[in-house]
């Protein structure tokens, strides 16, 4: 019976301390715990990456240990970029692809993942105006990633036309759309708008007459 008593006592250690050990992993938050693993991980690491911000197709050189298997970088933490080890330079090369965001470059390596910096992606405004009788659209200060191309689309009220649109204080005449390509500046667009008008022309036959006669401009809605 001893024995029997000391057997389940060892095994009811055992199973505590099993039991202590999952319920602790369960209980530690995500990123915690993803770095407690990376304590015990092989010696991979991020050490640095060089620009620490910039745009879409920016390229981002990555140093660290253990990264010449590693084929992608995340931006963010879900969106994935292609990467290539450079064994001449000892870098790790990845391009900004064009749905980043701002946040932090991560990596895999045998599993593990390895979190660095944060890489910020570069914004620029480009107001949009209207004057009255029409509008623009998407209209007021707009946020374009570095790189990325921003459209706008000019609608003139029933009745109206688009006059003209101004880019920068420069005009590009009346068009009913613009689209800025490849933004790494801030940018102005501005669309003015006037009233249709149409020509009546008024004749008479002989032996009568009207009045006005000949072809008369008349704006809409008049």
């Amino acid at each position: 019976f001893a024995s029997i008593a000391t057997l389940v006592g060892l095994f009811s250690a055992q199973a505590t301390s099993k039991l202590k050990d999952i319920f602790e992993t369960i209980l530690t938050p995500v990123d915690k715990r993803s770095e407690t693993v990376a304590a015990g991980a092989p010696p991979a690491a991020l050490v640095d990456f060089s620009p620490k911000s910039g745009g879409v197709g920016t390229t981002i050189d990555i140093t660290g240990n253990g990264l010449e298997a590693v084929g992608t970088v995340l931006f963010g933490g879900d969106i994935d970029s292609p990467a290539e080890w450079r064994e001449a330079e000892q870098i790790l090369r990845t391009t900004v692809p064009g749905n980043a965001q701002t946040g932090r470059l991560s990596v895999t390596v045998d599993g593990y993942k390895i979190i660095t910096a944060t890489f910020t992606i570069n914004t620029y405004p480009v107001t949009a105006t209207a004057g009255a009788n029409g509008s623009i659209a998407p209209a007021g200060a707009v946020s374009v990633t570095h790189g990325s191309d921003q459209s706008f689309t000019i609608s003139p009220s029933t009745g109206y036309h688009v006059a003209d649109v101004l880019v920068d204080g420069v005009s590009v005449g009346p068009v009913s759309a613009y689209t800025f390509t490849n933004v790494t500046a801030g940018h102005t667009i501005d669309a003015s708008f006037a009233i249709n008008s149409y020509t009546l022309t008024a004749t008479a036959v002989a032996n009568g007459s009207i009045a006005p006669a000949g072809a008369l401009s008349v704006t809409h809605g008049r």
